[in-house]
């Protein structure tokens, strides 16, 4: 009694009507899968960048004191040092610590002059801090510390502003008027979370080299990683209570040290981006149950249309799942291909905003923000469509399997 020949000829028969629906429908879909694909997009891009500078990282910076404790007077001012490195390198097995020195130097290439923001750093700091050279050079290794080689290696774009388009690897460049051997050029990056200058702009030198010209006596700051995001608020309470106790200080003071939690700072940028990513997919929803309305309706006026054909068919044999099937899966095949058509459009509209150029100088600060529209987000996508098909058709189809044969034929 169910017959799909009959169901597409009957569904043909109103073209109109059918074109209009799956329009709508088409509409929505690209609406919904858009939204979500530019919030992924938005999502992945900022999360990038903010990871840019290293992943769960925790910045340990000197403060001072902000209360009397002990002998210690107000603003007494706390610089890190190669003590404070060595106690929470012994207390804390469960983490991965290095030094950093930070200053500014002038620098001279010919008859070029610039101020240079540099880092004196070990070689592990490229691994913490998702540093990654261009092909052709290297990162500062163990040797180049132990031996405190005069070695540098610079940012992408610090390195355009200094060479031009000559290629800079063993390059001499002057640091105070010490000469430095660019061993290796950075690859570029989009960096929002940054401490000093993102790192295209800086330049890396090895911290024995720096220790053995300067001889500094303060540390600019620590670069912890641990080996257990959960254990980050127990390290944090720790190193304040290591630097306390050296510098003999109030443990309970806040602002005896700062500390940079940029695990803190990503996980939030994620709920921001994360919460606009389900604010756009609930307008393009909403839209979506707009369209499903719209056919709701259409299939309301159709059952009442036909309700003298249903009750013929049903006075001739046809069971109530018969009538009901039939309507159901009308709206669920006029779904599927008005979803199909909104899907393909959407993976055209995404893909030709891929192809926009950005090239705007925030972008290489920001990242280039791109549509995202993964199979993850088709199939969300595809599940909402199939729940608002369902129901748009089975509220008229059960409408029209309940029709009583005997009014239904009397029906004009």
């Amino acid at each position: 009694m169910f017959s799909l020949y009959y169901l597409f000829r009957e569904m043909l028969a109103q073209k109109r009507r059918l074109l209009l629906t799956i329009f709508a429908l088409a509409w929505a879909t690209t609406a919904i899968a858009c939204m979500l694909a530019i919030g992924e997009g938005l999502r992945v891009n900022f999360g990038n960048t903010m990871a840019a500078s290293g992943k769960n990282l925790l910045i340990v910076f000197g403060g001072q004191t902000s209360r009397a404790y002990q002998g210690s007077s107000i603003n007494q001012t706390i610089n890190l040092t190669q003590q404070d490195f060595n106690n929470i390198q012994q207390a804390l097995p469960n983490i991965n610590i290095t030094p950093e020195y930070m200053f500014n130097s002038p620098s001279q290439f010919g008859d070029q002059t610039n101020n240079l923001s540099i880092s004196a750093v070990n070689p592990d700091y490229a691994n913490l801090r998702n540093i990654q050279v261009q092909t052709g050079g290297r990162f500062i290794d163990e040797l180049d510390n132990q031996n405190a080689r005069r070695v540098m290696v610079i940012g992408v774009d610090l390195a355009k502003q200094i060479f031009g388009a000559v290629n800079p690897i063993n390059k001499i460049l002057l640091l105070s008027g010490q000469p430095f051997q660019v061993i290796g050029v950075t690859k570029p990056k989009a960096q929002l979370s940054s401490y000093m200058m993102p790192d295209n702009y800086m330049a890396f030198i090895p911290a024995h080299t720096y220790i053995a010209l300067a001889n500094p006596q303060i540390i600019s700051d620590f670069v912890i990683v641990p080996n257990n995001t959960g254990d980050m608020a127990a390290i944090k309470q720790q190193v304040r209570q290591l630097i306390a106790n050296a510098h003999q200080v109030d443990p309970t003071d806040p602002s005896i040290i700062y500390l940079q939690d940029t695990l803190k700072q990503q996980q939030a940028t994620q709920r921001v981006f994360g919460g606009m990513q389900w604010f756009l997919g609930a307008v393009g929803v909403l839209t979506l149950i707009v369209a499903g309305v719209g056919i709701a309706n259409v299939m309301f006026i159709s059952v009442q249309r036909a309700t003298r054909e249903i009750g013929i068919r049903m006075a001739i044999g046809a069971r109530t799942y018969h009538i009901l099937s039939y309507y159901l899966v009308e709206a669920l095949l006029t779904t599927a291909v008005g979803g199909m058509v909104g899907i393909i459009l959407a993976k055209g509209i995404v893909y030709s905003l891929t192809l926009i150029p950005l090239n705007a100088p925030i972008f290489r600060w920001v990242g280039k923000p791109q549509p995202i529209l993964s199979w993850e987000l088709i199939f969300i996508v595809i599940g909402i469509l199939s729940v608002i098909g369902f129901l748009s058709g089975f509220f008229p189809a059960r409408k029209a399997a309940n029709i009583n044969p005997s009014e239904a034929l009397r029906y004009e």
